[in-house]
Parts: C-alpha cells; structure tokens; sequence
C-alpha cells in the first residue's frame, strides 16, 4: 500500500480521480497487493511451514532469511521501477519490459542518463 501511495504521488497528474474513486481503487489494490505478496512468498511460507526437524537450526534461519530478503528486494525493485517507467509507456509493467531492456544497446547506452534523472528511485527502492 506505501508502494501504491509514492506510485500515485509520483504520477498524479495521469490521474483524473475523484476522491470516492481513489478509495475504491486503493481499497481493491489492496485485495490485489494481498495476493502478490502471497505468491512473491510461496516459498518462503512453505519452507516456514513444514515441520522440519531442522527448522530450529541457526544455518536453515540464515537460509529463510537470505531467501526472504531477496525475493522480496526483487520485488521491490521491478515495482520501484514503475515509479518512473510509468510516464514513459502509461501501464504499469509487466513481462514488456523485460523484452525492452533486452532490446538492442538503447538501455545500455542511456542507462547513465536514466540513473540521473530517476536518482530517487534507486534510493526510494533502497528504502523500502
């Protein structure tokens, strides 16, 4: 939901919302961010779960932990990436924009460009 919130503070002038409309959206986003946070996690919830005998083990913890905090980094990222990817396509990005950054040298050759004027985004994704 604080995704939702700096995406739509960041690009507010692409919406036409009115107040009763942005709740209903930010109520069913939420419906939404429930279940990608589920299925981001299924693996660390199922290794979580099962009753292990090495579940309680410090090395099987580190392995949990490591596990959760990249994928969930991951995630935060492709999702911080929408914050200025946005203006440049209006929708939210999906698998198009692995077949983008795979096209040709264009990424390559203005990714110095794009890390200039989108600095906040790293530092944004850094925080969450």
């Amino acid at each position: 939901m604080i995704m939702r919130l700096i995406f739509y503070w960041l690009n507010y002038s692409y919406f036409n919302l009115t107040p009763g409309q942005l709740v209903i959206a930010f109520t069913a986003g939420l419906r939404f961010d429930l279940v990608a946070i589920t299925i981001t996690n299924i693996i660390f919830i199922a290794l979580h779960i099962l009753p292990l005998k090495v579940f309680f083990s410090k090395w099987y913890q580190v392995v949990l932990a490591f596990l959760f905090f990249t994928i969930n980094a991951i995630a935060i990222i492709f999702n911080c990436v929408d914050f200025a990817y946005f203006r440049f396509i209006l929708k939210r990005s999906s698998a198009d924009l692995l077949n983008v950054l795979t096209l040709g040298e264009d990424t390559e050759n203005n990714i110095g460009a794009m890390a200039f004027d989108f600095w906040y985004v790293p530092l944004l994704a850094f925080v969450l």
